[in-house]
């Protein structure tokens, strides 16, 4: 977690991390460029101290430093002096030159040398990690503030070294058995990396399947989610309150004039998106919804119906009525399968489960142009490619930048989900003024849809800030350049591996890695698991999470905020895998 304190004049601000709270204090640099006061922090939820590394990146090192600590005792002297035995300074030659410090030792307080990049921090011998700590650059003095908050440190608890069994055995026991998890017990994140509760830290490029929009553990996350708290949590939908009004105009700005109904899932939203169709084409006796083939819609009874692949529907039969699967990017398969009982057609802008496939332009033109001669809606599930992940706010908008003819172009209906929220649960869908002389946004009236937790104050708060952050840092350009650079560095890979990368696939943060069959890759042709579930376990590792998809596809799926340098880190950890089974 990172907060920068601008260095142009006397300035304060406090950070709340779960139950502790900090603060930093810089004055006016000396030097002709602006600096950065940073304080970072880390924090897990409870009293759980057992597992905690910070990593830095302190200018003109051009390194990450891994520090081991553990705070033994605080009390409040009204500064980050409250550490029992004060900071101790580490200079920059030190940092060059170690890879990693353990502390042995507590010093008394030492002032910031100017000039110089300083560390400070109370530490103790403990082998694991700590809860924070200060980075000075170039300050003429480090000055007293008194926090507002009192810092309030628990004794670490011993470490348990079977701590990750006690915890699948709890998962054994209590836990519904749906999902077939990897053997990684997680216990925090910062930023783009989490830590299991062993210690051990990955960069994390899977970002809980395209939802830690922001990373792990961002401030302004955490401020919203206060904020709202200490205000409004929840209402019911019976009433009216700010935050969802606001957040349904932000999102109708970034697409065109429309409606949104907030729900609490992308297969939520899909159903919403479904019933919509079906409410479209009722009076006319129509109802039915062509999806594409490897498509993905969710795991309600709807949503396995509309999701185009076998696997999902086993042991469910019979499916929801109404659904038809055609081939992705075929508009002729598409002509051909409308009936007369035909409502509207339903896509991913990138296809996410079936292997990271974009739709093409001419796919998108094309099924537009048939909807509107066959008065059709043209429906899009943007849970997985929206909210800025490919560049843009919709992947469609990135597919059909300069393209002649795609000026204006807009589809009916839109699903939402993962990164609107960050990790908060919060969907959503927004529907069209108009689509064929009907008033689309007005479909849905009252009675004829609803929710109990859908668009709560806190969700909508915590969306909204998350809408701030995109906007005021340009993350949608840190997607583009960052995003192809790493399908840049993926295509290197299939050119110098060619025996286990295929190829790229996606475009922006929505990534995979095409491999070859796991018979024909040399390091995995003794074994019998799938070759992307091979190579993500591989890659656990070697320290990245990253997602299957399909038998031969390993998708990266970022933080929208993920730096470039991280995504170097994170290519060279790939490319050591790939070049270790090749």
């Amino acid at each position: 977690m990172v907060a920068d304190v601008a260095g142009s004049a006397d300035k304060s601000r406090a950070l709340s991390l779960g139950a502790f709270h900090l603060g930093a204090f810089a004055r006016r640099t000396r030097s002709q460029h602006q600096h950065r006061t940073r304080l970072i922090g880390l924090a897990d939820a409870g009293n759980d101290l057992r597992t905690r590394t910070l990593e830095i990146n302190i200018a003109n090192i051009h390194r990450m430093t891994q520090f081991g600590m553990v705070v033994k005792q605080a009390v409040d002297l009204g500064t980050f002096r409250a550490i029992k035995g004060g900071p101790r300074a580490i200079d920059k030659p030190m940092l060059q030159k170690e890879e990693r410090i353990t502390f042995h030792e507590l010093q008394r307080p030492r002032r910031a040398t100017p000039g110089k990049d300083s560390v400070g921090w109370g530490l103790d011998s403990h082998p694991v990690p700590s809860v924070f700590l200060c980075v000075w650059k170039d300050c003429d003095r480090i000055s007293r503030h008194t926090m507002n908050d009192r810092v309030i440190l628990p004794t670490p608890p011993p470490i348990l070294k079977n701590q990750q069994q006690e915890i699948r055995e709890l998962f054994q026991r209590f836990v519904v058995p749906s999902y077939g998890r990897f053997n990684l017990a997680l216990s925090h994140g910062a930023g783009s990396h989490v830590w299991d509760v062993s210690g051990k830290r990955y960069l994390d490029l899977g970002g809980g399947i395209a939802v830690c929009s922001l990373g792990h553990a961002h401030p302004e996350i955490t401020e919203a989610l206060v904020e709202q708290s200490r205000r409004l949590v929840h209402v019911s939908n019976l009433y009216y309150q700010e935050p969802q009004g606001r957040l349904a105009q932000r999102l109708v700005g970034h697409l065109a004039p429309g409606k949104v109904f907030f729900c609490n899932s992308g297969a939520e939203a899909n159903e919403g998106l479904f019933k919509t169709a079906r409410k479209f084409g009722h009076d006319e006796g129509r109802f039915e919804i062509l999806t594409a083939v490897n498509s993905f819609h969710g795991r309600t009874l709807g949503g396995i119906s509309a999701t185009g692949q076998e696997k999902v529907k086993k042991g469910f039969e019979p499916m929801v009525e109404g659904f038809r699967h055609i081939p992705f990017n075929d508009l002729e398969a598409a002509r051909a399968a409308i009936s007369p009982a035909t409502a509207a057609i339903l896509i991913e802008g990138i296809q996410g489960e079936g292997g990271i496939t974009p739709a093409s332009a001419e796919y998108l033109l094309g099924l537009r142009k048939l909807c509107d001669e066959k008065r059709l809606l043209l429906l899009l599930d943007a849970v997985q490619c929206g909210h800025f992940r490919s560049g843009r706010f919709q992947s469609y908008q990135r597919v059909l930048e300069g393209v002649a003819g795609a000026e204006g172009f807009s589809v009916d209906g839109i699903s939402m989900a993962k990164s609107l929220g960050g990790g908060f649960p919060i969907g959503a869908f927004w529907l069209r003024d108009q689509a064929h002389g009907v008033e689309l946004g007005q479909i849905l009236g009252p009675g004829t849809h609803g929710t109990t937790f859908g668009g709560t104050p806190l969700g909508c708060a915590v969306a909204l800030r998350i809408l701030d952050v995109i906007e005021r840092e340009k993350l949608a350009d840190n997607v583009r350049t960052t995003g192809d650079f790493l399908h840049a560095e993926i295509s290197r890979l299939a050119e110098q591996y060619p025996g286990v990368v295929r190829g790229a696939r996606g475009l922006g943060f929505m990534l995979g890695i095409e491999l070859q069959p796991f018979d024909q890759i040399p390091g995995f042709k003794r074994e019998e698991t799938v070759s992307s579930l091979q190579m993500v376990n591989r890659l656990h590792e070697a320290g990245v999470l990253t997602i299957p998809s399909g038998t031969q596809i390993v998708r990266l799926l970022p933080a929208l905020n993920l730096s470039r340098a991280l995504a170097e880190e994170g290519i060279q950890i790939i490319e050591k895998v790939v070049r270790s089974v090749a």
